[in-house]
């Protein structure tokens, strides 16, 4: 049996009515949204195994396992340039061959 792998989520509380957690992908170099239960919902308990939301799942290593969500903080203390490009801060840039 695979290993599923653990990534950090963070806790996105800007919306009214519901919470979110948003997940790094690195096979995707994209933030993924899961939800984190509505505003009176303890969102500690949304974390777990998720199905990944990459953008070719057959493709994807977290295809057959999905991920765990693991409490990586709070969305609102982010940077924000980590926000918009992830945990780098920079544009991801794709090499010539790859």
């Amino acid at each position: 049996m695979k290993q599923v792998p653990e990534l950090p989520a963070y806790l996105d509380e800007s919306y009214s009515d519901v919470n979110l957690w948003r997940v790094w992908c690195e096979y995707c170099h994209a933030w993924h949204t899961h939800g984190a239960g509505g505003k009176g919902d303890d969102a500690m308990t949304f974390l777990g195994n998720r199905v990944a939301h990459c953008w070719s799942a057959s493709k994807s290593p977290y295809s057959e396992t999905g991920y765990d969500l693991v409490y990586g903080g709070r969305w609102a203390d982010m940077p924000k340039e980590v926000k918009r490009w992830g945990p780098n801060g920079k544009p991801f840039r794709k090499r010539r061959g790859a």
